[in-house]
Parts: C-alpha cells; structure tokens; sequence
C-alpha cells in the first residue's frame, strides 16, 4: 500500500468500499460517476488495470468491472481512520448490553448473550470461545458420591464457570472424606491459577488417611486429565440463517456446504483460538488446503479477545461475506470485547 500513489489508494479504497455496498464488480466509470472523481474514466481504468497487475483488484470476467483481492481487502482495513459507528447505532448498543451483560449471569449464557447482540445488530454470524479451563483461575471444587463406584467432581472456575466430569473409583469414598478433601483443596488453592491447582492437587492427599488415598488419587488424576484434554475451545454461534440473505450465497449447494462447515465448528475453534492480540483483527477464512477451510473461501471473520484483568480468557467475533461492513463491524466486536472484559472482570471483585 506504500508503493501506491495517492490517486492509486483512492481508487483502491473507493472500489473496495462499493463492491461492499453493492456486491458487484466495479467498473471505472461506475467510480466517476458515483463519487464525481476529477479523473477521467480512461485514466481511472489505467490505474485500475495497475492494481489488478500488483495484486490489489481481480477482474473476475475480461467484460466485467474488478472485484477486491484478499491483498486489497488488507489495504483497505489498514487505510480505515478513527472507526466509529454512528451515535444511534452506539446507543442502541449500549442499551442491549446494560440490559443483557449482567454480571450475575454464567459465563456461557453472558457469551450468549453477547452473540446475540452482535448478530441482532450486525445481520451476521457471531461467534465466540469459552474460556480455555487452562487460563482460569480456581474458584472451588465440590465431590459427591453419586453411587458406591462413581462420584461427580464439579470445579468452578472464575466468572462462573463450571466443569463437571463423572469419574470412577475402585471402592465407595464416605462423602465426609470426600468433603474433607474438597475443603483442603478450596483453602489452598482459592484464586489461584488452575494450572497450580492442577499441578499440586495431588499433594492435599497426604493429609487423607491412606485406606482413601488411592481411590481419591486416581480419580483427580483423571479429572485433571479430562480438564486438559477440554482445554480446547467449545464455539458458540448464533445468525447461521443470515448467510442465506447474502447475495454471494444464494447458490443452494453453496449455501448448504457452507451450514455444514459451520456445523462441524472445527474452523472456526482453529480461527478463534489463533485470536490473541489487543483490538480487532481480521481473518480471511478459506486461505489454507483444509477442504472444510475452502468452503469458507468467501467469508472473512473480525474477532477480538476478552479478558479477565488484563489476561486473555476468550474470544468473540463476526463472521460474514468478505464485502463486509469492516468500519462497523469491527467498532461492534470491539465495543463488545470490552463490555465483556468489564463484565468477566468485575465477577472477579
């Protein structure tokens, strides 16, 4: 984007920002007439024929107007200044989350919750990523005999979250051992990070008398086993039925493949999980040689992390057609992040 001229970005930018708005190649003299450009349609095609050359613009037919490359797309978000929606849209923005980011709620229904608004206001998919257990920090853990050979191990983690496993033990644990256990372990480990509790929770045991020892033993193992192999994000997703309203999209086979990958969730955990930086960033899917990533070819996701005290916990976004709305689309995502943060944030107070 550096190497072009002042005139070339305009260009670039100008025929970006109308294929989003109306999903259709777009031709020079489209360009002057619709912003009145003091260039003639001949020197505006010139110039377009140059950014098809540098990869910028694609003529997807030699009779058709140019359609934005990934590269052009790229060009365009980073010429975006000072991204704002307009007031009433950041109004009734806040007025759903006062009403729907409620600290009080779970983690999962506060992400719910959350998607629901970006998809409500955005007409789009909205996505988001529990917590990794990993990156939690324990709150407590309860142990219950459920029958002589089974007992149910519940840890709570910040902002609510719970992990609940079902685990074998090779003889019946009295529930006042099992309580004894648990209270051991909620006073050494309250706030810490799970990790430590993951790491020495099997130190407690030596203050359980041995003829329990290593029933309790080998049950926490697995259930610290069952924590790790979890780490991985659970996605949610709300507005699938909005891909049917884009006109990229109208292709009933298309339409159909691209459901199914929204289904399976496992591009979408890759996409997520790779989130980590402060602000919006944009994905464009499809890129890779995974066949359920090329169903995706059409789509870009913008996502931003949410944290708890400064520590990344999860990540939310909007995934949509690549002539989205970025301006808005990534003022939402942000202005949302934040609201969650505040809100996972002050679970912790």
């Amino acid at each position: 984007m550096n190497n072009l001229t002042a005139r070339q970005r305009q260009i670039l930018e100008l025929s970006v920002a109308l294929f989003i708005e109306t999903a259709e190649p777009v031709s020079s003299r489209c360009l002057a007439k619709r912003f009145r450009l003091p260039y003639s349609p001949a020197t505006i095609r010139n110039e377009m024929a140059d950014l098809e050359e540098l990869g910028f613009l694609l003529q997807p037919h030699t009779s058709a107007g140019r359609i934005p490359t990934d590269e052009g797309y790229r060009a365009y978000v980073a010429s975006l200044d000072d991204i704002r929606a307009d007031e009433p849209e950041e109004l009734r923005l806040e007025s759903l989350e006062r009403e729907s980011l409620v600290a009080t709620k779970e983690a999962g229904e506060l992400l719910q919750e959350a998607i629901q608004i970006l998809s409500m206001v955005t007409e789009l998919v909205a996505v988001a990523a529990f917590p990794s257990p990993l990156n939690s920090t324990f709150t407590r853990l309860q142990l219950t005999a459920v029958d002589p050979r089974q007992v149910l191990a519940v840890l709570v983690t910040n902002a609510n979250h719970a992990e609940a496993h079902l685990l074998p033990v090779d003889q019946p644990v009295p529930q006042d051992r099992l309580d004894l256990y648990g209270r051991m372990v909620n006073d050494r480990f309250g706030r810490a990070p799970l990790t430590e509790f993951l790491q020495e929770c099997l130190v407690v045991l030596q203050e359980v008398e041995s003829s329990y020892r290593d029933s309790i033993r080998r049950a926490m193992e697995l259930f610290s086993s069952k924590l790790e192999t979890t780490s991985s994000r659970e996605v949610l997703l709300t507005g699938t039925s909005s891909v049917l309203a884009q006109p990229e999209f109208q292709n009933f086979q298309k339409a159909r493949a691209i459901l199914d990958a929204f289904e399976k969730r496992e591009v979408l955990v890759r996409m997520l999980t790779g989130t980590q930086a402060t602000g919006a960033q944009i994905t464009f899917m499809g890129v890779a040689s995974n066949p359920e990533d090329r169903v995706l070819r059409d789509f870009s996701l913008v996502s931003s992390v949410y944290r708890v005290r400064g520590s990344v916990q999860g990540a939310i976004g909007i995934l949509g057609p690549r002539r989205m709305d970025y301006p808005r689309i990534i003022n939402y995502v942000n202005h949302v992040s934040d609201s969650l943060s505040r809100v996972f944030s002050d679970k912790e107070l």
